[in-house]
């Protein structure tokens, strides 16, 4: 079985290097690039075509979603995961308009990233965020 390669698009360097040292436990999957600005990140995605990306919403030079999107454009075959610490309510939606894959708030588990590449990688959706609803108490 081919390798499953994966390029991580993430600015906070402890994370990036958390979601590498967790991606490096998925058997079958190679991390050929691994960015901490978004527009390197999409010219390189956009050059060597990867399996899965999986990408921060918020990064310095441009949005995670319109990596995203422009990735989808381009390399409609990549799975894309998105990762956030700023949910909302209308993310989920949003992303799935787009075509993105799987979508994880960084308040999770670092267990939720290996589970959503597991199930993008089997052509399923990961969706995972804890929306604060607005009556008071966590949803």
């Amino acid at each position: 079985m081919r390798k499953l390669r994966a390029v991580i698009i993430e600015d906070e360097t402890m994370f990036r290097q958390l979601i590498l040292l967790t991606l490096g436990k998925v058997k079958g999957l190679q991390v050929i690039g691994e960015f901490g600005l978004g527009k390197p990140g999409l010219e390189f995605c956009l050059r060597e075509k990867p399996d899965l990306l999986v990408v921060d919403l918020m990064l310095p030079d441009i949005n995670g979603i319109e990596i995203a999107r422009e990735l989808r454009r381009a390399v409609p075959d990549t799975k894309i995961l998105v990762i956030t610490g700023h949910p909302s309510e209308r993310l989920p939606a949003e992303l799935m308009v787009i075509g993105v894959n799987g979508y994880v708030d960084k308040t999770e588990p670092i267990e939720y990233v290996l589970s959503a590449v597991e199930t993008v990688r089997s052509g399923g959706m990961f969706f995972a965020s804890r929306i604060r609803g607005k009556g008071g108490a966590g949803a």
